[in-house]
C-alpha cells in the first residue's frame, strides 16, 4: 500500500517540479497540502469520489478512477494529466 501510496505523491511532486523546473527537493512535501493517505485510499480502492487541493501554485485533481490533473492556478490554462 505504501508503494502506490509513494507513486501518487511522486508523480505529482516530480510532474510539478518538471513545469517549475525545480528539483523535487525544492518542494514542499506534499503532504503539507493533501491527506496522502485519503488520497491513496482514494485511488486504491476505487471509492468513488475526487480530491482537489492546491500545491505550489497548481491545483490537483485526482478521482477515484485514477486519473490526476494539474492545472495551473495562474491565469495560464495549461495542464498535464498523469
Amino acid at each position: 500500500m505504501q508503494t502506490t501510496q509513494q507513486s501518487i505523491a511522486r508523480q505529482i511532486v516530480y510532474t510539478v517540479a518538471d513545469r517549475e523546473d525545480l528539483g523535487k527537493t525544492d518542494l514542499p512535501p506534499l503532504q503539507d497540502s493533501v491527506d496522502v493517505d485519503a488520497l491513496e485510499e482514494l485511488i486504491s480502492t476505487k471509492t468513488e469520489g475526487v480530491v482537489a487541493f492546491s500545491y505550489c501554485g497548481y491545483r490537483v485533481i485526482a478521482n477515484s478512477e485514477g486519473l490526476i490533473r494539474i492545472c495551473e492556478i495562474s491565469g495560464d490554462q495549461s495542464q498535464t494529466q498523469i
